[in-house]
């Protein structure tokens, strides 16, 4: 199967783990249909108080609230956002040195939000494979919003690391439950659950030879091969984290309230890919985007190297969007936007921040979809 570009890197373990294959019944087709199926069938397995009990496919009493009927999205209310707010865990930690960028994501803080909600939505409306996971995921651990936090780190030859921090994701039954509604739902499965004692090997293993760790009952690992020895390392309290070398500084300029954040170095295939361009000679990147009532505020900060470097850089992206800022209109870029583009410099760093409101990002959002 091919392996789909998805809004969330977790579904990717779900939907590569599986292929089409004829069912001799149809399948559910509706997130809805999914849980009455499920409410009915069950699975001794995967009942559990904090998750939900898969006997009823009833949301357990850790749930604040129902599904919705559609998406497996809850009614996010502002307690469990400031929940996953508060809830930090070492995630960041097991990305090893080796990663070039890494991605941190508070999921249920970004679901909570509106056009976010719609976006997920879209995609369960246009892809087969994303919708299939999330069904499962559903089937599986009652409500999406149990994934507290999402960290994916990799590099320029797609060598890469997941971990996910949900209740119960770390649990063999969890992965049993997600195999067996995944076949349910007229797929084949290609991930072995090992069955592997914790701290003796993987609990996953996929057939193109990426391993999967459970450390504990909330947490999943799933690591390309290649950096399998340097996870391996972090999961045993040794070595050193990207978080810690490499990608510190970056990492250092992210305002620690940002439920999305990037922090990228530029290695030698990024170098030469920026070379004629205003980035050329940057050395790091990082990237944030916070949401606080319904507006959204991105920060964006470059290492361009040195100062002279970073009044370069700044001048030649001011140009460019001087030049560019006469289209926005035409993609639906409300006039108040083009004013808020104002790139700033500080020693060897290029800087840019702005904030987005509703309405602005409803005109964004809109003049795309007319566009595309």
């Amino acid at each position: 199967m091919p392996r789909p570009q998805l809004a969330l890197g977790l579904f990717l373990v779900l939907a590569s783990a599986c292929k089409d294959e004829p069912a001799a019944d149809p399948a559910p087709t509706s997130t809805e249909e999914t849980k009455t199926d499920d409410a009915k069938t069950g699975d001794a397995k995967t009942g559990d108080a904090k998750t939900g009990d898969a006997k009823t496919g009833e949301p357990g009493p850790d749930d604040i609230e129902a599904t919705d009927g559609k998406s497996g999205l809850a009614g996010l209310t502002k307690d469990l956002v400031d929940q996953a707010r508060r809830t930090t865990s070492e995630t960041t930690r097991l990305v090893p040195a080796s990663a070039e960028y890494l991605v941190r994501m508070r999921v249920a803080e970004l679901l909570a939000y509106g056009p976010a909600t719609e976006l997920w939505r879209k995609a369960e409306d246009t892809e087969e494979e994303f919708r299939t996971a999330v069904d499962v995921m559903v089937a599986c651990m009652a409500r999406l919003e149990v994934f507290e936090e999402l960290t994916v780190g990799f590099d320029s030859d797609e060598h890469k690391v997941l971990i996910a921090h949900a209740v119960g994701l770390g649990k063999d039954d969890t992965w049993r439950c997600f195999q067996e509604k995944t076949v349910a739902r007229g797929k084949t499965w290609d991930m072995q659950i090992t069955g592997t004692p914790r701290g003796e090997g993987p609990q996953l293993l996929t057939d193109d030879g990426n391993r999967g760790y459970l450390p504990d009952d909330d947490t999943l690992v799933l690591v390309s091969k290649e950096w399998d020895a340097e996870v391996s390392a972090l999961l045993a309290g040794e070595g050193t984290p990207a978080v810690e070398g490499p990608l510190a500084g970056p990492v250092a300029r992210v305002p620690a309230d940002s439920p999305l954040w990037l922090a990228g170095r530029v290695g030698a295939k990024a170098s030469a890919g920026l070379e004629g361009s205003p980035f050329a000679g940057m050395t790091d990147i990082s990237f944030s985007l916070r949401i606080e009532d319904e507006q959204v505020s991105v920060s964006t900060s470059i290492d361009a190297g040195e100062a002279a470097d970073a009044t370069r850089m700044k001048d030649e992206l001011t140009t460019q969007f001087a030049q560019f800022e006469g289209m926005l209109p035409m993609f639906g870029f409300p006039s108040t936007v083009g004013p808020k583009i104002v790139f700033e410099t500080e020693g060897d760093l290029v800087s840019l921040d702005f904030t987005l409101t509703k309405s602005e990002i409803d005109g964004i959002r809109g003049g795309i979809e007319r566009t595309f």
